[in-house]
């Protein structure tokens, strides 16, 4: 038990020791995605990107874009046939960060 009441206080201490880190102006994300499509069965490559400017130090502004490429093969009674994937997304939205000790 004493565990257990040991390591809960460490897990509520530890958010503290970032309060002396200054705000971004902005963050910027760059990687790699893999997107999934189990109606076609295929998987798709593709990239993400996430920018964030911060408008207080309490709330930041999120925009994300994204795009997928891929192909599938497909056969009907017609015969086969290849197909071409792209998908294109853009998210956006607030970001809300607690702000300690201010």
């Amino acid at each position: 038990m004493k565990k257990w009441v040991l390591g809960a206080c460490l897990l509520v201490l530890l958010p503290t020791a970032s309060t002396a880190q200054d705000v971004p102006q902005a963050e910027l994300s760059v990687g790699y995605s893999l997107l999934r499509l189990s109606s076609v069965r295929t998987t798709t490559h593709g990239w993400d990107v996430s920018i964030a400017p911060t408008i207080n130090p309490n709330l930041a502004l999120v925009v994300d874009f994204s795009g997928h490429y891929g192909s599938f093969d497909e056969s009907d009674v017609f015969g086969n046939f290849r197909a071409d994937v792209q998908t294109h997304s853009v998210l956006f939205g607030p970001r809300v960060m607690e702000s300690v000790g201010m």
